[in-house]
């Protein structure tokens, strides 16, 4: 059964969307550019240590760790295989926003 979104969800989400835009540098684990893409991991709010690929439309969350140090070697792994991915799963959000397949699109070089 999947739980509808309320207020407080669009307040967590919200709230997210703001931390991640303030504090960037200070909850960065690894952040590396590999043939037109970016793989990102960083400490969230929301959702703890987690890793997204970045295409020239946006940021996709891939994997989610329980710590620190799942999440150096997370980071790692998904940046060997960056190099060749043209498919990822994108991690939803809770109950709120499903997981979903996206098709890459590698950035130009320079963009």
């Amino acid at each position: 059964m999947t739980r509808k979104a309320n207020l407080g969800d669009v307040f967590k989400i919200t709230g997210a969307i703001a931390d991640s835009l303030t504090n960037y540098d200070s909850r960065k684990v690894a952040r590396d550019e590999v043939n037109g893409v970016e793989v990102s991991t960083v400490f969230t709010t929301d959702q703890g240590y987690e890793t997204a690929i970045i295409d020239a439309v946006g940021a996709h969350p891939v994997e989610r760790y329980p710590s620190r140090e799942a999440s150096v070697e997370g980071h790692a792994k998904w940046l060997k295989q960056a190099t060749t991915l043209t498919k990822v799963t994108e991690l939803g959000w809770d109950d709120v926003v499903p997981d979903k397949v996206i098709t890459l699109k590698r950035k130009e070089v320079g963009q």
